[in-house]
């Protein structure tokens, strides 16, 4: 058996900006390209309720973008009443 000692890492920098992180709903899109075909997609996760929503943005040609899955995914979670939204897409924001 080894015991290994960690260093205290904590940094006041990053503390929570939100108390009540866990009812946010957190969204992200995806965008890949299988066998010369692009595949979007996007999901929102609620980590108080543990849920997880797949998104289907049903894109063809030339729209489907990672533009089109982000706000398919901010949409996903106003659509199920989610209203405080985290997302990574700066474009989708404005």
């Amino acid at each position: 058996m080894t015991t290994t000692q960690i260093q205290d890492k904590s940094n006041p920098q990053l503390a929570l900006k939100v108390a009540d992180w866990k009812k946010i709903a957190y969204t992200d899109g995806n965008c890949i390209r299988h066998d010369h075909q692009q595949i979007i997609g996007a999901g929102v996760y609620i980590p108080n309720t543990n849920r997880i929503h797949h998104v289907n943005p049903i894109g063809s040609n030339i729209t489907n973008t990672v533009h089109r899955d982000e706000l398919a995914g901010i949409a996903a979670a106003v659509t199920h009443d989610y209203f405080l939204i985290a997302t990574d897409s700066e474009n989708s924001m404005r």
